[in-house]
């Protein structure tokens, strides 16, 4: 059952959704109708209110309540579900997009976690069931999180300020669960600021059993200088785990260059390496 309370609230935002939806159309509808110039539009109709940047915050806001109740429920009924049954993996951070290139870590992440701890459950979960949502499991994780447990982190473009949450996560679970054994996936750097690269920096100083992989030789050099005090290695990307898996009977003449111009890359200096 649903606390009531929940449930007068996700009333009360459909009912915000229903209304803005309402007026943004009678708007539009409104305008075209006067330029038409059939008929006058009728004097009530006159303090409709246009839409405005606060109407749009409120349904944006009201449809990031729904999605994270949604994404609540969904992992705290698996959580609920899972019986221990010896050591865990806790991989967090899991593709919850269609990124392909996040997928396809996500996939080799999987079968390397099967592959290489075979005796271990695994249980996963999404950035956004604990930060960037008012529903977190921060507490619940840690309170699942037993000696002898780890916590995997989600390989990629994510120890970064230049958007999503995943760093935000990274130094949320290491705040809560600050003497648990960890493992970052190899990954790519960078922070636009200089503030915030201090801060992760200090946080994953403070690590006591966390190993750092950084999957290119730039972020293996930014890697060593932001964490001092916890072990870096250089990896590649875990989808190379892939190569030699598949044979192709044909000839080849020749290796074809696919370079994708974003700021994943920061600028085109990387193509020339």
């Amino acid at each position: 059952m649903l606390n009531a309370r929940v449930l007068v609230a996700l009333s009360a935002i459909e009912g915000i959704i229903t209304v803005t939806n309402f007026v943004e159309r009678s708007v539009v509808i409104i305008s075209h109708e006067a330029s038409a110039a059939i008929p006058p539009v009728p004097s009530f109709l006159s303090d409709i209110p246009t839409p405005t940047p606060i109407t749009k915050r409120i349904a944006l806001a009201a449809r990031h309540f729904q999605l994270s109740y949604k994404l609540f429920i969904k992992t705290i009924i698996k959580l609920k579900k899972f019986e221990r049954k010896g050591k865990v993996i806790f991989y967090l951070g899991i593709p919850a997009h269609s990124n392909l290139g996040d997928l396809a870590q996500g996939m080799c992440i999987r079968r390397w976690l099967k592959k290489h701890y075979q005796e271990r459950q695994v249980l996963e979960m999404e950035t956004n069931a604990l930060v960037n949502t008012p529903f977190s499991l921060l507490n619940k994780l840690a309170e699942l999180y037993k000696s002898g447990d780890m916590i995997v982190f989600q390989s990629g473009y994510t120890t970064t300020d230049l958007g999503g949450f995943a760093d935000e996560m990274h130094r949320a679970v290491m705040k809560v669960l600050p003497n648990a054994e960890m493992l970052m996936l190899p990954q790519t750097i960078f922070f636009k600021s200089k503030d915030n690269e201090k801060r992760t920096a200090e946080c994953y100083n403070s690590m006591k059993h966390m190993l750092f992989l950084a999957r290119d030789r730039i972020s293996f050099g930014m890697a060593k200088q932001m964490f001092p005090d916890i072990p870096v290695m250089q990896f590649p990307d875990i989808v190379t785990t892939l190569i030699g898996n598949y044979s192709f009977n044909y000839s080849r003449d020749g290796i074809m260059f696919c370079c994708r111009d974003e700021s994943s890359y920061g600028s085109r200096k990387y193509w020339k390496l």
